[in-house]
């Protein structure tokens, strides 16, 4: 159980609070269980939005935006030529989107904030938080880096191997996608 149910559930949070579910009638008490249903329907509706609003969802729309941006600042630029090619040449996309990308240079180069810019382009922002070498120089460092819910279905130090299979893998990401 994450932080943030326990902390929910220790203060008696109803969880139509959180989620405004309907199956819950206001004021009534749910199991543990049912408040982890809700809080993870709830990030798994998040990173929905999160992904139709990415501008970049397969390795087509990558080469696409990459051109589109001749000349013109993306947040991806933010990383050294080096560390921008190894990033690049590591992402992965399956017919959901992004399911793996490297993390290292990410980390090493660039604040929280700078990242989840980078990852929000594919949908990815929800995982920043795994980034845990990330710089936090600003408040907005900060909060990104304490987001108290982490999805159950992205992986540190895995990568996506096949569909639904994140295969150990240092210094990668496997996300939801896989």
């Amino acid at each position: 159980m994450n932080l943030f149910v326990a902390l929910i559930v220790g203060l008696g949070v109803s969880s139509s609070a959180l989620a405004a579910d309907p199956s819950v009638k206001p004021g009534e008490s749910v199991s543990l269980n049912a408040t982890v249903d809700i809080v993870n329907r709830v990030q798994e509706h998040q990173n929905q939005v999160d992904y139709l609003m990415a501008p970049i969802k397969s390795a087509a729309d990558l080469k696409a935006y990459l051109a589109s941006m001749h000349g013109h600042q993306s947040p991806i630029d933010r990383l050294s030529p080096a560390a921008k090619e190894r990033f690049l040449s590591g992402l992965r996309f399956g017919d959901t989107g992004l399911t793996s990308f490297p993390y290292a240079e990410l980390e090493t180069e660039l604040s929280a904030t700078e990242i989840y810019r980078i990852l929000s382009l594919f949908g990815a922002q929800h995982t920043t938080s795994l980034l845990k070498n990330a710089r936090q120089d600003t408040p907005t460092d900060h909060t990104i880096m304490e987001t108290p819910i982490n999805s159950p279905y992205d992986y540190r130090d895995f990568w996506c191997l096949a569909r639904a299979t994140c295969a150990k893998s240092l210094d990668y990401i496997c996300t939801g996608n896989c």
